[in-house]
Formats: C-alpha cells, sequence, structure tokens
C-alpha cells in the first residue's frame, strides 16, 4: 500500500507499467512503492485529469477542462480531433474506447459525444436529444450497448442502429410535415 502526496484520479496499464494520473494534472509511473513523473508532460501542468484510455499504441489522456492529450510512451501532445474544441468547452468527465473507429466522450455539460475516428463526425447525444440529463458520470460498453450512469438515473443507447429517434423537449422542432435525404443530409419541413 503506498499513500500519495495527491489525489489519483485514473490509473491504465500501459506498455507494462503502471501509469497513474494525478488530479492535480500529473502523470506517473508505480516504480515499487513510489510514484515517479513521466517526462514530459508540462502540457498537463494545472490541469485535471479526468480518464485515460489506449488508443493504439498511444494513451488518450482526458482533462476536465482542457479538452484531450495523446501520449506515446515519451512525448505528449494536444489531439488534434475536431471534436477537442467541444470537449474543452463542455467539461469532459469520462472516455470509452467502443471499437477500433469510434470514442466515446462523457461531459459533465452536454451529454455524450460518440465519434468516429475514420470520418471526423461526432454523433451528440444530450438533453435535448433525449437523455434524461447532461451530466455523464459512467460510461460502459456491452454487447452493442452504451450504457451511461447519469447524474439521476442511467440511459441505454443502442449502438449502430439503423434507426434515431428524435425527442424534442424544447418545442422548437414542432410538427413535421415532409422529408428528404438529400447528399447526405436529412431535410424536414
Amino acid at each position: 500500500m503506498i499513500n500519495p502526496s495527491q489525489v489519483i484520479s485514473d490509473f491504465i496499464e500501459y506498455k507494462g507499467k503502471l501509469i497513474v494520473a494525478a488530479n492535480n494534472g500529473g502523470m506517473y509511473e508505480l516504480s515499487g512503492k513510489e510514484l515517479v513523473p513521466l517526462e514530459n508532460q508540462e502540457s498537463l501542468s494545472g490541469k485535471m485529469i479526468t480518464d485515460i484510455i489506449k488508443m493504439n499504441d498511444e494513451l488518450l489522456v482526458g482533462t476536465k477542462l482542457d479538452g484531450c492529450y495523446v501520449y506515446d510512451g515519451g512525448t505528449l501532445t494536444s489531439w488534434r480531433a475536431n471534436v477537442n474544441g467541444e470537449l474543452k468547452s463542455h467539461q469532459l468527465n469520462k472516455l470509452l474506447k467502443l471499437d477500433d473507429d469510434k470514442l466515446a466522450f462523457g461531459t459533465i455539460k452536454n451529454g455524450v459525444y460518440i465519434y468516429d475516428k475514420k470520418t471526423g463526425v461526432s454523433q451528440i447525444l444530450n438533453k435535448k436529444s433525449g437523455l434524461q440529463n447532461n451530466t455523464v458520470l459512467a460510461m460502459l460498453k456491452f454487447e452493442d450497448q452504451l450504457w451511461l450512469g447519469l447524474d439521476n438515473g442511467i440511459a441505454r443507447i443502442k449502438l449502430n442502429n439503423a434507426i434515431t429517434y428524435f425527442t424534442d423537449n424544447t418545442g422548437a422542432l414542432g410538427m413535421v410535415y415532409d422529408m428528404e435525404f438529400h447528399n447526405e443530409r436529412l431535410y424536414l419541413s
């Protein structure tokens, strides 16, 4: 047992080592009973790490208000995906690898983003689209379903579903009289 001086927010096995994330924004390797700071991680100074996942041979490091970073075992760089700006705005909380091409990002302020690495497109599932609320505290993939632990209950999302349900809790959509799919876009009137 070790008694670290900082609050531990996450840990993950990576390349045969146990990598530990501290609440103060640092990543460490557990070596015996000591936490040894990783090199080249100055970008994380003062940033709260919320979650870490493996992505190919690298780690995707999520921070609360500064988006994601990629760690390759020696260097740390800002993740260059379109969705990273959205994650910075909506307080990233959880990361989950759904498959080789898709990642899920749970946020505190805007539900979950399902990101396709091949296309760069994100699907946003939030209160506006039918979630009970926008605060995602936990995520788990089971078979072809994504389960979310929310502030006030759970939600189940069927992944790879040919049918998408639109729930308009705001009344902005109104009645739909006609629909047409053209150039990969759905038009409603």
